[in-house]
This record gives structure tokens, sequence and C-alpha cells, in this order.
């Protein structure tokens, strides 16, 4: 949901950070901006709209010369939203284990009964304190939404259930649901008694759904990657994943997707945000696999079969990194995704030479094969590939070249994959008598 009062704040922020204001400047400024605001409300615009629109005007009037002023605000809102993403997540996730760090029989029938009933009300009210916190709720409807909580956990935890249980099956199957209206109420606030604004949160559910089916699909590719990578080198990472991963994941897919959606109107394409949230994790995942190379010595790839999963693996990361370009703007500064796009790309070049290494050496000990001259080509193919990425990066952070120039290289270069790929299905054949 945008928050008027905190957007025309930040906006006013910035202002006086560009242009020194006097405090009777600043309150004129932000009263002349509330009353534009209202006037193009009352005309039908969104309270969005009409800020954006009543914020150019003022600039205008007031002959101010501002850069980004949108982008800054969004800046601002963003940064402390991510803050308390991650925040609130990692409090979700060590609620969840807690029960299992202090439950002496965590396997046994009671224990998994208390975390079916319980599992939602981990998360939720830590949804529900960030959407309050984000909309700047009144101190009333912050106690009441969190009271309800409380009292939610508490008597579902202190009913005497006996016999059978199938009340208390009931009621842990019910609770999210009901848990998940009052995120409702947080979500609309004041106006949660207005049958449009109601309509708006069974929006906000579909959309949440949506997004948060295709954050988990990446959480669940993430895990995947790492057990493959690590089980190349027979290291055992299954119970970290299964214990740790996925339950910290599945807590910051839900805060993360609540996010999401209440910024989709940033979103022009989801692909990119995707890539976005999980090219960290993939870069933090790969170097963490290379040291663990460097320090047991061990050769992942003499397996044929890790051989091919790591060709799959570069694909996927190559796609990462081009997906984090594409959510680029053209005149874009340098930033944070684009130095750990550099690193995502710097691991998967050395991977990619390891891959290379190997598959020489089975080719002058094995033989020449039609799959073995096939890798061959394809991690010549991504290893150009990558090192052109690099390559214009880094003339890109020296000045000395554009992002347009790093984009026509890419689009250039699916010349050289469409050749290659022509090459396997009309040559290959030729060449290997059919065989």
């Amino acid at each position: 949901m945008f928050d008027l009062n905190f957007s025309i704040d930040a906006w006013v922020t910035h202002v006086k950070d560009q242009i020194q204001l006097s405090a009777t400047d600043r309150h004129l400024l932000e009263e002349q901006v509330r009353q534009k605001t209202t006037e193009l409300t009352k005309q039908g615009l969104s309270d969005e709209e009409a800020f954006l629109i009543a914020i150019k005007r003022v600039s205008i009037e007031r002959g101010y010369t501002l850069i980004h002023d949108e982008t800054v605000i969004w800046k601002q809102v963003s940064i402390k939203s991510v803050l308390m993403v991650v925040f609130f997540s990692l409090i979700a996730g060590t609620l969840t284990k807690l029960p299992s760090w202090i439950w002496l029989d965590n396997e046994g029938f009671a224990y998994g009964l208390m975390m079916f009933k319980n599992s939602s009300l981990f998360i939720l009210p830590l949804v529900a304190l960030y959407l309050l916190i984000q909309h700047k709720a009144s101190r009333k409807m912050v106690l009441t939404i969190l009271g309800i909580f409380a009292i939610t956990i508490l008597l579902i935890n202190i009913y005497p259930y006996t016999g059978l249980r199938h009340t208390e099956i009931l009621s842990g199957l019910h609770v999210p649901f009901l848990m998940w209206l009052m995120i409702g109420v947080t979500y609309l606030g004041s106006e949660w008694k207005n049958p449009k604004r109601r309509m708006d949160f069974i929006r906000f559910s579909g959309e949440a759904f949506i997004y948060g089916v295709l954050i988990f699909c990446g959480l669940m590719v993430l895990s995947l990657f790492i057990l493959l990578i690590f089980s190349s080198i027979q290291v055992d990472v299954s119970q970290f994943i299964t214990e740790y991963l996925i339950v910290y994941g599945t807590c910051a897919v839900i805060l993360v997707t609540v996010y999401q959606v209440e910024k989709k109107n940033l979103m022009e394409n989801f692909a990119p945000i995707l890539a976005r949230i999980f090219s960290p994790l993939f870069l933090i995942s790969m170097v963490l696999f290379l040291l663990t190379i460097l320090l047991t010595g061990r050769n992942p790839l003499v397996d044929r079969n890790y051989l091919i999963a790591f060709d799959a693996m570069l694909v996927l990361v190559l796609a990462l990194v081009l997906y984090v370009i594409s959510a680029r703007k053209e005149d874009e500064k340098i930033r944070l995704y684009d130095y750990l796009n550099i690193g995502l790309i710097s691991a998967a070049l050395i991977i990619d030479g390891i891959a290379l290494v190997e598959i020489v050496i089975r080719l002058s000990s094995m033989g020449i094969t039609p799959n073995k001259m096939a890798a061959f080509g394809e991690n010549i193919v991504v290893l150009i590939n990558l090192a052109g990425l690099i390559f214009a990066y880094m003339k890109i952070i020296r000045g000395k070249a554009s992002f347009e120039q790093l984009e026509r290289f890419q689009t250039s270069y699916l010349n050289v994959y469409a050749g290659w790929f022509a090459f396997v299905v009309f040559i290959f054949p030729l060449l290997f008598g059919f065989n």
C-alpha cells in the first residue's frame, strides 16, 4: 500500500538535502504538496498518482532542478523495507527453529502437532508488524492486531485437547486463514470496512500467492543447486538445507512476497526481480563451493554426470546475470548488483575453467567422442561469453564504455550460440558418421 505521509516526508527531506531550506520553507513546501495532492485525488487519481504529479508541479513552480525525485523516494523506502524484511525473516526463522532446540522429543507426535498448529504463528505476526510499521499505523491499531495474535497463540496452546484431537487438528488447519484475514485488516488499516478496499486485499492475496509460489520455486532451485555442487565433492549439505536453508528461506519468502506485492507498481518484469533476489545467494553458494574445493582438494568433475550438471549450472548462472542486466535502466549508474554480477561471472569463469581442464584430460586419455566434443565446444562458447561480460563491465567501471555496448555485445553473441547449435545439429552427425 502506498504511504502518502511517508512519501511526502521523504521527498521534502530530499529537497532539503539538495537545496538549503529554512524550517518555515520546508513546512510551506510540505503544505503545498499536500494541497495539490488532495486536489488531484478529488479528480479521481489515486494517492500515489496524485503525489507524483504534485511533486512535479511543485518542482516546476518553485524552479527546483532535482535529480530523479521518484527514484530517491523509492530508494529511501526500499532500504528501510529491505532491512526490516531481512531482520524479521531472521526472527521468524529462529522462532520456527526454537521449539526443536528446546523440545526433548522433537520427533514425537506431540511435537509434530504443536508445530502444525503454530507454524503460521511463527511468521504471520511479523508480517503484520511489518505492515503496521510500513503504514505507520496508530497505536490502537498496533495493540489491537498484535493483541489478537497473542490471544490466538495463547488459546490454541493452552486448550486441554484430549482423545483423537480432531478439534486440535481443525484449529491448526484454520488458524492460518483466520490470521491472514487479520493481515488484511492490517493491510487496509482504517479502511478495512470499505468493500472496495476489501477487494484490494483479495487482489493482494492472489498476487501474493502467485509471487510467493514463484519465489519459493526459486528457493527450491537454489537448494537443489547447492545440494548438487557440494555432493560432487562428497560434502553432505542435506541437513543444512532441510533444517536451516528451507526454514529460514521459507520465512524470507513470505516477507519478501509481501514486500514485492506492495511495491508491484515498481516492477516492469518479475523475472529480473527474481534474478536480483537470488543472484547474491547463488554467488555466496559458488564462493563457498570453490573454497571447499581448495580446502578439501577434491575434484568435482571426475564423474561424467557431474560434468554435465555443471554445464547446466553455468547456463543457469549466465541466465541470472542476463536477467539482472535486463532489469537495468539505460542511464542507471553502477550499483551494488553490478558488483554482485561481476562476482557471479568471475565465479562462473573459474568453474568453467575447471570444467574445461577436465574435458581436455578426458579427451586426451579416453579419446574423442561426440558427447565430449559437444561439452568442450559449449564450455568454450560460455567461457568466451562470460569473459566478454567481465571485460565489458571493467570498461564500464573505468568509464570507457556504456551499458549499451555491453548489451550490444551480449545480443550480438546470440549469433555465436545460434552458429554452435546449428553446428551440433547439422554437422556433428556428418563428422561422427551418424553414430
